[in-house]
């Protein structure tokens, strides 16, 4: 049972890690691009774009918070390094939570295709990852960046949200948390349902690894949906669009009845007393 207890201890374990993680990219991307400019005294990296060492900055800095976030999540759940390891997501249940990861993202894309002219910040977002090199956009927001965002929001402050506020209050605020991390209001509107989503699956499956896999397969299916419908404009056709969004809502509604029937009674044991810090 959570301890309601809104004290500055409790709120500054929620929030330090979210703050840890956008000071990790802030450094690391002074360092990287310090690094290049002393390298380009020596005719060394002078071909490479600013794009490239923007993406090399992403990956590092990812890594990096990896390093961090990591120890810090096995320390607040209270479970070895092994268990991170030992955990598994069946065949069945993988193909369910990537169905319904498809699902969401074809509800966004019809989202973000009409109304993205009209968010100046989501468009400089967008052309920031479009000019990065195909391989390392992959590499950082196919995989590396779900597994830190996953182990930060969900594993870390989702869970000590869970230690003061009842549960669904502790997914309201992790996703509210996760759509502020993103300061852009169109990027902020639907990663915030999407993190509500990721935190209960985490909590229905027990397991980090279901909310890692459905946060991979969402940002995979973004990148290649944007590549086959980036090109398009809502003029070409409403009854497209309109087939792509009830093709989405029919595969998030019948995955998710999937997912609610999961049996969750071996999830991750209770969280330790907040006191155990």
């Amino acid at each position: 049972m959570p301890e309601n207890n809104l004290s500055f201890k409790n709120i500054w374990s929620v929030a330090y890690p979210p703050l840890c993680y956008i000071a990790l990219q802030f450094i690391t991307s002074i360092g990287v691009s310090a690094l290049f400019s002393y390298l380009e005294i020596f005719n060394i990296g002078r071909n490479m774009n600013s794009a490239d060492v923007a993406g090399i900055s992403l990956i590092v800095s990812t890594v990096f918070s990896l390093g961090v976030f990591v120890p810090l999540f096995l320390m607040v759940n209270g479970v070895p390094v092994r268990s991170i390891f030992s955990e598994k997501v069946r065949f069945a249940d993988f193909v369910t939570i990537s169905l319904f990861s498809l699902g969401l993202n074809l509800i966004i894309i019809v989202i973000v295709v009409y109304y993205s002219p009209y968010v100046q910040s989501y468009k400089s977002v967008s052309a920031f990852f479009t000019s990065l090199n195909i391989i390392i956009r992959i590499i950082s927001t196919c995989f590396l960046i779900p597994i830190v965002e996953e182990i930060c929001f969900r594993g870390i402050v989702f869970n000590r949200l869970q230690r003061f506020t009842p549960f669904w209050l502790a997914i309201f605020l992790q996703s509210v948390i996760f759509a502020l991390f993103h300061f852009n209001a169109l990027q902020s509107f639907y990663t915030f349902f999407a993190g509500f989503f990721f935190a209960f699956l985490y909590w229905k499956y027990g397991n980090i690894w279901a909310s890692i896999l459905s946060h991979i397969m969402f940002n995979l299916s973004n990148l290649i949906f944007s590549r086959i419908f980036g090109s398009l404009s809502i003029e070409i056709n409403d009854f497209f669009w309109n087939v792509i969004l009830i093709t989405g809502f029919l595969l998030v509604t019948l995955t998710f009845l999937i997912i609610l029937k999961h049996d969750n009674s071996t999830r991750l044991k209770e969280m330790p007393d907040a006191g155990n810090d």
